[in-house]
């Protein structure tokens, strides 16, 4: 359960990192919860996906084979990260690279 709060702690900060309109920003809070409830735009969105990807080390591919539901919630892109991850990193460790 703890990677699971951390994961969506590192999905809140991409996200607040990204996002154009910082005033639009609306934090996660629960799994149910879908990207498009945040106020991203479509290039954001793309861009956060990029950053998870890096951060957890999955290739681009993995990302366009695996995770294909056009608008998945939060539940969704938790259990993709921690099913295809090669690393990870907390949301301090990522906000102390910045």
């Amino acid at each position: 359960m703890k990677n699971r709060q951390e994961i969506l702690a590192v999905i809140n900060y991409l996200i607040k990192e990204e996002i154009y309109d910082k005033s639009n920003f609306k934090e996660l809070t629960s799994e149910d919860s879908e990207l498009k409830d945040t106020g991203l735009d479509s290039f954001d969105f793309i861009m956060v996906f990029l950053k998870l990807g890096e951060i957890y080390g999955i290739n681009d591919k993995v990302f366009k084979e695996k995770l294909t539901d056009p608008n998945p919630n939060i539940k969704i892109i938790i259990d993709f990260l921690i099913e295809n991850k090669t690393t990870y990193k907390t949301c301090k460790e990522i906000a102390n690279e910045r």
